[in-house]
């Protein structure tokens, strides 16, 4: 089987996911600020009417669910985590679009070049903004990454260790241990037991 034919059900439950978490089901968009999102992901046209543009590779989030799949998984349960690294890399490339000046993305005029760049920064804020929704729905999958914790701190601490340098899954002093993640996950977030 080609990686093609093993990875299309994963990107079509892929799909149906970030659509799930932009809201992408309503149309019209419920506002103009969601439509801006989707017209990026490629669901929408520049009219904000539907559309079915490149996508991109998609390479993080099917290596996330195929990782899961060779790990032993149901990669249907990494389908929330996967989701909310494509949103994350996607929020990202509008913004990096602003800052290289780029006039186009995947064969279309970026955010910026169409709705200015004020928007195109709130658009990208709120496809960041949108990622809780993403991460949140793990907590429904039984199975934690680290006995003990739900999967949606390890995910949480992981995306924090990949955007911005902080604790991978292992605690930082290395161990593993469940008390130090708890502390660790604190430190980066600025969650703590007073709130």
């Amino acid at each position: 089987m080609s990686f093609k034919e093993v990875t299309k059900p994963m990107r079509v439950a892929l799909h149906a996911d970030m659509k799930e978490v932009l809201q992408a089901d309503i149309h019209p968009p419920i506002d103009q600020l969601h439509g801006m999102m989707q017209y990026h992901m490629g669901w929408l046209n520049e009219q904000l009417e539907p559309d079915s543009a490149p996508a991109g590779k998609q390479i993080r989030p099917l290596l996330t669910m195929l990782c899961c799949q060779a790990a032993g998984g149901d990669w249907t349960q990494s389908i929330p985590a996967a989701s909310a690294i494509e949103l994350t890399h996607n929020f990202s490339l509008i913004h990096d679009d602003i800052e290289d000046d780029s006039p186009t993305r995947r064969g279309r005029a970026t955010l910026w070049k169409i709705f200015g760049v004020p928007l195109a920064i709130n658009a990208g804020d709120g496809m960041f903004a949108a990622l809780p929704v993403g991460t949140v729905l793990v907590a429904s999958y039984p199975p934690a990454v680290i006995p003990g914790h739900p999967a949606e701190v390890v995910i949480a601490t992981r995306c924090g260790g990949a955007c911005c340098d902080g604790p991978s899954p292992r605690t930082q002093d290395g161990t593993g241990n469940a008390e130090q993640l708890e502390r660790d996950q604190a430190s980066h977030t600025g969650l703590t037991e007073s709130g």
